[in-house]
C-alpha cells in the first residue's frame, strides 16, 4: 500500500516491489482492487474456504508479476545508467542503514529484500531511495515529471522458509523474465555474505563477478530443470542453455572450475532449497543429469570453438555476423558468449549481420519442415451461428460416431475447416495427432483430413464446403484410430520400462503418436547400449502379454492422482482436474485416446535410438499393424 510498512516487527526482514509511475495504467490497478475488495467481501462473510484464500492470494501475486515482467510502460530502468544509478543507490547504505539482502532492477520495477538498521524505518529508507533516484534519473535522462508510483507493495518475511522463497524470486527475477544477462541483480545468505563458494574470492575483480555470476545461474537453471525447462535451441530451453553456457564459460575461465562443477553446486542448491521446494529432491536426478550433460558438451565444442574464434579475432577489428552465426550454428556459442570473449580481445561483433544470418536460418529450417502455426496466416473472420456454444463437447473417449451441427467455419483460401456443436474426432494434443474421417450430411459425404482445436474449439479441416447449421453424423476412421490407440498406449509402457532400465531421471521430453508410428523423447545423457534397447522392448512386451485391463480415472485432483501412485509428465501444467491412465504398472496423467487392454498392443518393436538434442535420446518405435507389417517386410526381404 502506500502507506508503508503494513506490519512493523523490530529486526524484521521485509520483501518489497515499487514501481515506475507508468508501469501500470490507472485501469488495471482498479481492475486489481475490485477483485481484492471481492474477495475481502466474500472472506469478511465466510464464503471463502481457508484454502480458497490463499489461493486467491497466490493467483493475484503471480498475475501482477507477470504483468510487470512484460515492462509495460516507458521501462526507464532498460536504459543502462538509469539501472546502474538505481542498483547504486540500493547498496549506498547497505550494511550502515540496512541489510540489503537481495535485489533486482527490473526495466519498469524493483524488488528488495532488506532489514532496517538502528534507528532507520522501512519507510524512510524506501522513501531516500525513490526521492534521490526520481530526482538523478531525471536529470539522466534530461525529463521531469514522477518516476515512481507512489503505491509500493510490502511484505514482513516470517521465517526461513520464507526468506527462502522471498531471496530466490528477488534475484531470480532477470532469468524468470526471458533476461538471462541482465546484471542488475544480486543476493546475500542471511549472514550478509555474498552467495559464492567459499573457495572463490569475492573481492577479486575477476572472481567475485564471475562467482557471482555462477552462483545465480546455477540456482536459477536448477530450479528451471526442475520446472520441466530442458535446455535447447528456442523459447525458454534457449535462455536457460544461455545461462548454464554463460556461467560454465566463466567458471572454467575465471574460477578454474573443473568439469562436472556445475552439476555439483547444484546439488548443493537442491540441499539448501529441497525442504521448502520438494520439486528439488523429487527431480533431483534429471536436475543433475541434465546440468552434467549440458556442461560437458559445451565444454566439448568450447575448445574447438575456442580456437576458431581466437583465428577470426585476429584478422579485423569486427567480427562478420556470418561468423558469428557459425559460431553457435555449429560450435554452440550463444552470441553473448562470442561478444564477451571478443570484447575482451577489442574486437566488435557485427550484430546486424549476425541477425540477418539467423533470419535466413529460420527461413530454411521452415521451408524444409513445411512447419506454420495451426492456424498461422489465418486472416479472414470466423462465420458463426449466433447460438453457436463457445466450446466444443467431446465425445470420442467413448464413441466413434455421433449426430452433430456445424456452429462455425473459417476459410483460408480454398482450404475450409469448420466446429461441431459436439464431435468424436480426437483433436491434435499431447503428441497424438489429430482424428480423420468423414462429416456425413444426407447424400453428401465430406473427408475431414484432420483435427485441431483452439481456444477449447475444436477445428475439423475438410475436403469441399458445409454451410453453418447443416446436421451432419460425424464418424472417425476406426481403422486409422486403433492404430493411433496401440501407438498411444505403447509409449506410456515405454516410459516406463525406460525408467526400470535406465532410471528416474529418464522422463518424457517429447513425443509423437500417429497411425504409422511412434516417437519418444526422453532425458538421458548417452545412447542406449544393445543390452539396455532388448532390455526396454522386451519389458514393452512382457506387458502387452500381461494384457492388463486399462483403466481410466477420470475428473480427480491432482493430489489424488499423485495419491494413487500417478507421475505427471516433466515440464507438463495440470489444472484442477486431471485423467489419469492405468496400464498394469504405469500410471500417467494423459488426456489421450487408448486401447482397452494391454494386448490390444499388439508386437511392439524399437526402430531406432538416436540424440534428439542435448541430454535427450529419441526412440522410434512401431506396435500393432506397424510392426506386424514390418516383420512381414524383413521376412519377404530375406526369402
Amino acid at each position: 500500500g502506500k502507506h508503508l510498512p503494513h506490519w512493523t516487527k523490530e529486526g524484521a526482514t521485509y520483501f518489497v516491489t515499487f514501481r515506475l509511475a507508468d508501469s501500470v495504467p490507472a485501469s488495471k490497478r482498479e481492475e486489481w482492487r475490485s477483485e481484492r475488495a471481492r474477495y475481502e467481501e466474500m472472506e469478511r462473510t465466510g464464503k471463502l474456504a481457508e484454502s480458497e484464500r490463499h489461493e486467491f492470494r497466490r493467483l493475484l501475486r503471480e498475475e501482477v508479476n507477470q504483468y510487470l515482467d512484460r515492462g509495460e510502460g516507458e521501462a526507464l530502468l532498460r536504459e543502462t545508467p538509469v539501472a546502474e544509478l538505481v542498483e547504486g543507490a540500493l547498496r549506498h547504505f547497505d550494511g550502515d542503514r540496512y541489510a540489503l539482502q537481495a535485489w533486482s532492477v527490473m526495466p519498469n520495477h524493483v524488488h528488495v529484500v532488506v532489514r532496517p538498521l538502528g534507528e532507520y524505518t522501512l519507510d524512510s529508507i524506501l522513501h531516500s531511495w525513490k526521492s534521490f533516484t526520481s530526482h538523478r534519473i531525471n536529470e539522466v535522462l534530461e525529463r521531469s515529471g514522477d518516476v515512481w508510483m507512489d503505491e509500493s507493495y510490502d511484505h514482513l518475511i516470517r521465517d526461513e522458509g520464507d526468506w527462502n522463497r522471498c531471496v530466490a524470486y528477488t534475484a531470480e527475477n532477470p532469468a524468470r523474465a526471458g533476461m538471462p544477462d541482465w546484471p542488475y541483480f544480486g543476493r546475500a545468505e542471511a549472514d550478509g555474505t555474498e552467495t559464492v563458494p567459499d573457495t572463490w574470492d569475492r573481492d577479486d575483480p575477476t572472481t567475485g563477478i564471475a562467482s557471482r555470476i555462477v552462483a545465480d545461474h546455477v540456482r536459477t537453471a536448477t530450479f528451471c530443470v526442475a520446472d520441466g525447462v530442458l535446455p535447447s535451441n528456442n523459447g525458454r530451453g534457449y535462455v536457460l542453455r544461455r545461462l548454464i553456457r554463460r556461467a560454465v564459460l566463466r567458471g572454467s575461465r575465471d574460477l578454474g572450475a573443473a568439469e562436472g562443477f556445475f552439476a555439483t553446486v547444484a546439488e548443493t542448491v537442491i540441499e539448501e532449497y529441497g525442504g521448502f521446494y520438494g520439486e528439488l529432491r523429487e527431480q533431483r536426478s534429471v536436475i543433475v543429469e541434465t546440468l552434467r550433460n549440458e556442461e560437458a558438451l559445451f565444454r566439448r565444442t568450447l575448445a574447438a570453438g575456442t580456437e576458431r574464434l581466437s583465428d577470426l579475432l585476429s584478422s579485423g577489428e569486427t567480427l562478420s555476423g556470418n561468423d558469428a552465426f557459425r559460431l553457435y550454428d555449429t560450435f554452440g556459442f550463444p552470441l553473448e558468449v562470442t561478444q564477451e570473449l571478443a570484447a575482451e580481445a577489442g574486437v566488435a561483433v557485427d550484430l546486424e549481420g549476425y541477425e540477418r544470418a539467423l533470419k535466413e536460418a529460420q527461413a530454411r529450417s521452415r521451408g524444409a519442415q513445411e512447419m506454420d502455426t495451426v492456424y498461422g496466416g489465418v486472416s479472414g473472420d470466423d462465420e458463426a451461428l449466433p447460438d453457436a456454444p463457445p466450446t466444443t463437447d467431446f465425445l470420442g473417449y467413448d464413441q466413434l460416431s455421433s449426430s452433430a451441427r456445424v456452429v462455425r467455419k473459417r476459410k483460408q483460401g480454398d482450404k475450409v475447416s469448420v466446429a461441431l456443436d459436439q464431435t468424436p474426432f480426437y483433436a491434435e494434443s499431447g503428441g497424438q495427432v489429430g482424428d480423420t474421417g468423414w462429416l456425413k450430411a444426407g447424400d453428401q459425404e465430406v473427408k475431414v483430413t484432420g483435427t485441431k482445436k483452439a481456444n477449447n474449439v475444436w477445428w475439423h479441416d475438410i475436403e469441399g464446403d458445409l454451410p453453418l447449421g447443416t446436421e451432419v453424423v460425424a464418424q472417425v476412421s476406426e481403422e486409422r484410430r486403433n492404430r493411433i490407440r496401440r501407438h498411444h498406449t505403447a509409449t506410456h509402457l515405454l516410459h516406463l520400462a525406460l525408467r526400470e532400465t535406465l532410471g528416474g531421471h529418464a522422463t518424457q521430453a517429447g513425443s509423437y503418436v500417429g497411425p504409422d508410428r511412434l516417437r519418444f523423447d526422453f532425458t538421458h545423457g548417452k545412447a542406449l547400449t544393445e543390452d539396455e534397447r532388448a532390455q526396454i522392448e522386451a519389458r514393452v512386451n512382457g506387458l502387452a502379454l500381461a494384457n492388463a485391463p486399462v483403466v481410466t480415472h477420470v475428473d480427480i485432483t491432482p493430489d489424488q492422482a499423485k495419491a494413487l501412485g500417478a507421475m505427471a509428465l516433466f515440464g507438463e501444467k495440470y489444472g484442477d482436474r486431471v485423467r489419469m491412465v492405468e496400464v498394469g504398472p504405469s500410471k500417467e496423467l494423459c488426456g489421450g485416446i487408448h486401447v482397452r487392454s494391454a494386448a490390444e498392443i499388439g508386437p511392439f518393436r524399437i526402430v531406432s535410438e538416436g540424440s534428439a538434442q542435448s541430454g535427450v535420446r529419441r526412440i522410434e518405435a512401431i506396435a500393432g499393424e506397424a510392426a506386424q507389417e514390418a516383420s512381414d517386410e524383413d521376412r519377404r526381404i530375406l526369402r
